[in-house]
């Protein structure tokens, strides 16, 4: 028989009889957690029979014997002599022969309150990572793998874990071809031990996904040794912004009525094309203006007048090569940028095109037949000028000398 003494754990004894319940025995281990010290010859620390965590617990044990149970495993809430409660676990193996009840009490105090904290934590992350719209993953530096954090349906469920990160989710199409680079180098950095980084990549969350924009952030955490051991990385879905800020830039850049560059941006892209090109690499610019606009918007109205500035333009970008630059320097004035000419034929072609072009918009509608013309001014450069502002003037003496000689045709500055 195995005495009270080496039973390691807190363990009482208790006696069921249709009077009630009563205490029999307890160990030295359940007076200490109960707070108070046995008294010689006391059993059972007596006082506990007052309070109200007995009289939950003697409830339910009762009921449980009452329903036939042999094992009865009952949870409350248990003052202690020294004036502390405690959360109890008892489990009760009822003998039904003897009607003896042997217990062994375990205090669950702190482990419900880490629980209840751990939930509280989860749930703080559930909220921070729902109210935040970020995906957060981590990565570890050593397994080379990424667990990436998942919600759903408002709670935290099993992570997704990709194996050969970064590599394996280059060769599975979630990166944008021309994301690549910056994807890697963001995990290089984190090899070598940057603390932070950032990039916004263009991604998918899985193979069948739409491409969107991320801004990847991560902090790296490093070991005892200051090793990199692991990072926090988030994923931030930036699409919206991404597309608000082009709108917001495009409008910027470009002409509200024909869409083309506006005059500052045209300038400034052309400053910086000429800037740019290296030895032997000629460009041709291009000052287009309408021929009798001015009758046109009289006769007709401005309303009309806007239409034609806008088809004007589009017959004007159909005419030149992908890639040149059209842009509108103001009223019925336009200014094209032909980069990398290779001759003067060339020239000559698109101006062709760009008059042709301009002059068929008018014969293809009889209604259109007080419509306007286009006079084409040429400057080359470096021939002509080696600044824009050299370029710009220049074409705009040739454009005077074309409209002179009748307009609806072209002029080189030299």
């Amino acid at each position: 028989m195995v005495a009270l003494s080496d039973i390691p754990v807190e363990f009482a004894q208790l006696k069921c009889t249709d009077e009630g319940i009563r205490p029999l025995v307890a160990n030295d281990e359940f007076f200490a957690l109960m707070g108070c010290v046995r008294a010689p010859g006391e059993l059972y620390p007596e006082a506990l029979l007052a309070t109200s965590g007995w009289d939950q617990f003697s409830e339910r044990l009762r009921i449980g014997i009452e329903a036939g149970e042999t094992i009865i495993e009952i949870e409350v809430p248990q003052e202690t002599l020294d004036g502390s409660v405690l959360r109890v676990r008892t489990r009760c193996k009822y003998d039904p022969d003897r009607r003896i009840a042997s217990c062994s009490v375990l205090d669950v105090t702190s482990w419900l309150e880490t629980r209840r904290r751990l939930r509280m934590s989860e749930d703080a992350f559930r909220v921070a990572v729902e109210m935040s719209g970020k995906i957060i993953a981590v990565f570890d530096t050593v397994e080379r793998a990424l667990l990436l954090q998942n919600v759903s349906g408002g709670r935290l469920i099993e992570p997704i874990r990709y194996e050969d990160v970064p590599d394996s989710l280059v060769t599975r199409g979630l990166v944008a071809p021309e994301g690549v680079d910056a994807f890697l180098g963001l995990y290089h950095d984190i090899d070598r031990g940057v603390p932070h980084g950032t990039a916004v990549i263009r991604m998918r969350r899985s193979v069948s996904g739409d491409f969107r924009w991320y801004q990847v952030d991560y902090t790296l955490v490093t070991d005892d040794e200051g090793n990199p051991a692991s990072a926090v990385i988030s994923f931030w879905d930036v699409t919206e912004r991404r597309e608000l800020e082009h709108a917001q830039k495009t409008r910027a850049e470009r002409d509200s009525l024909t869409g083309v560059l506006n005059r500052a941006t045209f300038e400034a892209l052309s400053s910086q094309l000429i800037r740019e090109s290296e030895d032997q690499v000629n460009h041709a610019f291009i000052m287009a203006d309408l021929d009798g606009f001015k009758m046109t918007n009289d006769s007709l109205g401005h309303a009309v007048g806007d239409l034609v500035l806008v088809w004007s333009v589009e017959a004007l970008s159909e005419a030149v090569r992908h890639g040149d630059m059209v842009g509108r320097i103001g009223g019925d004035e336009f200014m094209v940028c032909l980069r990398g000419i290779s001759s003067r034929e060339v020239i000559e072609a698109i101006a062709r095109r760009m008059c042709a072009a301009v002059s068929e918009m008018a014969a293809n509608d009889p209604r259109r037949r007080d419509y306007p013309t286009v006079s084409l001014g040429i400057a080359r450069f470096p021939r002509d000028g080696a600044t824009y502002e050299e370029l710009y003037r220049n074409a705009d003496a040739a454009m005077y000398r074309a409209k002179r000689s009748g307009g609806n045709t072209w002029e080189f500055f030299s």
